[in-house]
């Protein structure tokens, strides 16, 4: 549920929350429901209990914007702590130069326990596809220009390996976020500065009607039409983990 400005729509972007520490995903739309987010314009967080009181916050944070795409879409990123699962809601405030602060308010479900892993869980050992010539990339893959480094190891053999990875999760030609297939491009523009040092893998969640087993061990959310969740930007994800010692990968924080 939404409270304030009708045309100023504050939104939670992050799919799922858990309890414990947080990283929340924001941003503010307008009545028409374009973007509002912008490195010009700061925003600051209230986090509630609504079980405790609608009038206290539990933290005030400000957030961090971030592109998701350069210069065209952005998001704010706030970390906070949520002691328990139920109702919360979060006061979103911006501010620009030049223009009347905007204030909104809306209420969020946190989880007792998440079904995508959260930082510092065991990363799922999934056989994702792989393909070793152009005809197994074009099978597994979307992307109109594959990059065959993204499709040479599984997350299986990543783990295996040894070496720290980073797993996008896009489905470049169906997504209806707009957000797939410029993320995958940002991952590997910058892909060969960690060459050598960290494996990269590209997975398609999404297979004809149904979820590829692959992602079924790093989220629960289906489609329904054979196209990526019509969310506003969490059809794209990217997890990055690091081994441990029990040489079990551990995903690692993001900003």
């Amino acid at each position: 549920m939404v409270v304030g400005n009708p045309n100023f729509v504050p939104i939670v972007v992050s799919a799922e929350l858990g309890t414990g520490h947080a990283r929340v995903l924001l941003t503010a739309e307008d009545a028409a429901r374009r973007s509002l987010a912008s490195p010009d314009l700061s925003l600051r967080a209230g986090f509630y209990d609504l079980a405790a009181s609608v009038e206290t916050p539990t933290s005030r944070v400000e957030a961090t914007f971030r592109w998701l795409i350069p210069d065209e879409r952005g998001i704010y990123v706030a970390y906070t702590d949520f002691t328990h699962a139920g109702d919360w809601g979060v006061e979103v405030t911006t501010h620009a130069t030049g223009q009347a602060d905007r204030t909104g308010r809306v209420t969020f479900s946190v989880r007792e326990q998440t079904t995508t892993p959260a930082i510092g869980d065991d990363a799922p050992a999934s056989d994702t596809l792989s393909a070793s010539d152009a005809a197994g990339l074009r099978a597994i893959s979307t992307d109109d220009d594959p990059d065959p480094a993204f499709y040479r190891l599984s997350i299986r053999d990543a783990i295996a390996a040894g070496m720290p990875f980073v797993i996008v999760f896009a489905n470049p030609a169906q997504c209806a976020s707009r957000t797939c297939g410029p993320a995958l491009d940002l991952v590997k523009e910058v892909a060969p500065t960690y060459e050598g040092r960290v494996n990269f893998i590209h997975v398609e969640p999404w297979s004809s009607r149904r979820s590829m087993p692959t992602a079924n061990g790093w989220s629960s959310r289906r489609s329904t039409n054979g196209a990526c969740p019509p969310s506003r930007t969490s059809s794209s994800w990217t997890a990055m983990a690091r081994l441990r010692r029990s040489s079990r990968a551990r995903p690692i924080p993001t900003s």
